[in-house]
C-alpha cells in the first residue's frame, strides 16, 4: 500500500522542520512518500537529497493554516497514485510504527471485504526530553473531533483529499474540524 504523507510548513525553524522529516524516515511501512510543501518560506538547506522526500515550493504564502498547501499535496499525491494519505503537521511528529499500523487497520478491512475510507488514529501529546503526557481529550473520546495529524483517508475517499484548499477563510482556524465534518457528512466509513 502506497502512503503519502503531507506536511505544510511556514516558518517553522529548521530543527523543528528536521524532525518532523526524521519521524518520517524512521516509519517502518516502506513504501512511504513524504510531501513536504513549502508556504511561501522555502528550506532548501533541511530539504533537499532527503530520501522519499518530494519538496513543493508555493511562491507566497496563503496564511490559512496550511490549508493550501496541503491541498496541492494531496493533488499530488493523488496523481502520483497513493493509495492512502495522511496529514502531519511540519511542528509535530509521528512514532516509527504509525503508518504501519493504519495500514494495518486498512488490510484487515480488505481481508474482511470491508472497504474503509478513513482511519483516524489518536494523538499523544509531549513536551520534548519529557514523559509523554497522557491527556484524555473528551473530542477524541467521543469521536467529535479528530486532529489533522490523526487523520488518513484511502483512495475510497480521494475527493476528500484536496478538499483542504476549498475551506473559507473565515473557517481555516478551525480546518481539521471542517474536514471532520465533511467526511461524517459524506457518511464515509472510517476506523
Amino acid at each position: 500500500m502506497k502512503v503519502a504523507i503531507i506536511t505544510p510548513y511556514y516558518k517553522e525553524p529548521d530543527a523543528i522542520l528536521r524532525r518532523c522529516i526524521q519521524s518520517v524516515l524512521a516509519q517502518t511501512h516502506q513504501d512511504t512518500k513524504h510531501y513536504l510543501i513549502s508556504d511561501g518560506h522555502p528550506k532548501p538547506d533541511v530539504t533537499s537529497g532527503v530520501k522519499n522526500l518530494f519538496s513543493i515550493n508555493l511562491p507566497v504564502a496563503h496564511g490559512d493554516f496550511g490549508s493550501t498547501p496541503r491541498s496541492v499535496g494531496a493533488i499530488c499525491a493523488l496523481n502520483e497514485g497513493a493509495d492512502v494519505i495522511c496529514f502531519l503537521d511540519a511542528d509535530n511528529l509521528y512514532e516509527p510504527n504509525h503508518v504501519t499500523s493504519l495500514v494495518n487497520v486498512y488490510e484487515q478491512a480488505q481481508a474482511k471485504g470491508e472497504v474503509l475510507d478513513a482511519v483516524f488514529s489518536y494523538r499523544y501529546i509531549f513536551v520534548p526530553g519529557h514523559e509523554y503526557l497522557r491527556l484524555e481529550d473528551r473530542e477524541d473520546l467521543q469521536h467529535t473531533h479528530v486532529d489533522t495529524n490523526c487523520m488518513s483517508f484511502a483512495r475510497s475517499a480521494a475527493f476528500m483529499w484536496p478538499m483542504w484548499g476549498l475551506i473559507p477563510s473565515a473557517w481555516m482556524s478551525i480546518n481539521d474540524r471542517v474536514i471532520f465534518d465533511m467526511f461524517k457528512l459524506n457518511q464515509l466509513k472510517s476506523a
